[in-house]
């Protein structure tokens, strides 16, 4: 009994289905290496990280992901294999696809059906990476479906904040809900993917 216990758990909370005293728990906001560049993504499944499109890279791709254990911040990265599934580059997106081993417990970041930003004013918690050291960043919520140009078609999010280089691909959370990706931006705002663009690239 203790054991279909400890097993439906693991089920419920998204992590690997290896037995409790061999998982360890990562969290899933994870730094992106490639030989020369260095951004940041985020898991939404057992296999696959979003992130941004604008790194140069191609459908095949490989990048090196490494997720800290237990929580963004932590000393202990592991360093998995992740190679480009799908790009959007007007639409600055990218999906990841990788395999964590058994006893490896990736935590994953649920996307909306819909955006809860809708107050002006909202704090959101944005997790990254800067120089291979992780950064937080705690910007409210400006305003949604702000155009840039180059793509005046696709809607995204505006944050009052600073956008700081090496940040790009970064999750915008409120709890454990990715309400976007982190793009670019200036020095008094950032631009994210906002959950629609998400959710369009992701069918």
């Amino acid at each position: 009994m203790r054991r279909q216990m400890l097993w439906l758990s693991l089920l419920i909370n998204g992590c690997c289905t290896s037995t409790l005293s061999l998982a360890q728990d990562f969290d899933g906001a994870c730094l992106l290496v490639t030989q020369n560049m260095q951004w940041s993504g985020v898991a939404i499944s057992p296999t696959e990280i979003l992130t941004v499109a604008h790194h140069g890279l191609s459908v095949g791709s490989e990048i090196q992901a490494d997720f800290p254990e237990h929580k963004h911040g932590g000393s202990t990265r592991v360093s998995l294999k992740a190679r480009v599934k799908k790009i959007n580059k007007r639409a600055d997106i990218c999906l990841l696809e990788y395999k964590a081993p058994e006893w490896a417990c990736i935590k994953q970041y649920r996307v909306p059906v819909e955006n809860p930003l809708t107050t002006r004013g909202r704090k959101v918690r944005i997790h990254g990476y800067v120089n291979h050291q992780p950064m937080f960043i705690e910007p409210e919520f400006e305003r949604g479906d702000v155009y840039v140009t180059g793509a005046e078609d696709i809607a995204v999010n505006q944050f009052i904040a600073q956008a700081v280089e090496g940040m790009s691909g970064s999750p915008i959370l409120i709890g454990d809900t990715l309400v976007g990706i982190q793009f670019g931006g200036g020095k008094k705002d950032l631009h994210a993917a906002s959950v629609k663009t998400i959710q369009e690239f992701l069918k």
